[in-house]
Parts: C-alpha cells; sequence; structure tokens
C-alpha cells in the first residue's frame, strides 16, 4: 500500500500514481473510489486506508459517501478473519455492526469482496458497511454469478 517513502512493498512509486490519477479524474469532472488489497493484516490495511484519507482525502476527485467520508474497496477482504476484521471495524470504535462510522481511526465506508456463498455473514459479522462483487464472467465466483444476486 502507500506509504510516505511513496513505494509500496513492490517499489511502485503510489503516490505518483494516485496523484495523476485524481487529476485526471478532476480534469474529466469524474470521481475515483480507492480499491486496498488486504493481503497483510487488517490494521495494515485499515493504515493504508488512514494514509490515504490524510494525503488524499479533501481531493475533489475522491469519492465520497455520504457524510463525506470516502469508500474503500477491499479486495481479498477474506485474507483476514472475522476477530480481525471487526477488531479494526467494530470494536475500536464501540459500535455494533451495522452501526455506521462511529469512532473508528479512519473515518470511511469499507465495502468487502463477496466470492464465496459464506461471505454475506462474515463481511457482516466482520462489520463491513457494504459489499462488492468484481469478477465479469458469470459464474467465476459465487458472487460473480448473477442468478445468486437476489439471494446476496
Amino acid at each position: 500500500g502507500p506509504s510516505p517513502e511513496g513505494g509500496d512493498p513492490q517499489g511502485v512509486c503510489v503516490d505518483t500514481r494516485i496523484k495523476l490519477a485524481l487529476e485526471a479524474a478532476q480534469a474529466a469532472g469524474v470521481e475515483v473510489a480507492f480499491q486496498i488489497e488486504a493481503t497483510l493484516s487488517a490494521d495494515e490495511t485499515l493504515q493504508n486506508a488512514k494514509y490515504l484519507v490524510e494525503n488524499y482525502g479533501k481531493s475533489p476527485a475522491v469519492f465520497k459517501a455520504k457524510g463525506g467520508h470516502p469508500v474503500f474497496f477491499i479486495h481479498d477482504s477474506g485474507h483476514a478473519d472475522i476477530e480481525e476484521w471487526r477488531e479494526v471495524l467494530v470494536a475500536k470504535s464501540a459500535l455494533a455492526p451495522g452501526e455506521g462510522l462511529g469512532g473508528r481511526s479512519v473515518k470511511g465506508v469499507f465495502v468487502g469482496l463477496w466470492k464465496r456463498p459464506s461471505d454475506g455473514m462474515v463481511l457482516s459479522e466482520a462489520g463491513f458497511d457494504a459489499f462488492y462483487t468484481l469478477y465479469a464472467h458469470k459464474s467465476y465466483t459465487f458472487g460473480s454469478t448473477p442468478t445468486k444476486w437476489r439471494t446476496m
């Protein structure tokens, strides 16, 4: 993820790329939401979101939900377990799941990736605000299967 040095763990200068993307989005009159790879711990993922808010959150090109909070799509949100996510998304804010942003250390809307049938319960119990499906290929995952969407 982003770092004060401007490079991610693979050495990619993400700060330069984010600035360019936000400038292009603003010039085009569109907004950008961030997708964070949750390959580390839930807390480290939340720290990446915090960095993005602190450094880019005021940009008019950052997509914000009602209340003015940036939206973060958390890819591979199933990488960390329910308890770890609940600790950073719910427990630290002293809220029950689904009660909103409250006292989270990072004000944002966190959207988890639904891939498997059990992910709905997991995402809800973990404190995610919403879910998304990613894969465009029909039936690639449970979440990418249109016939399953009504039950999701």
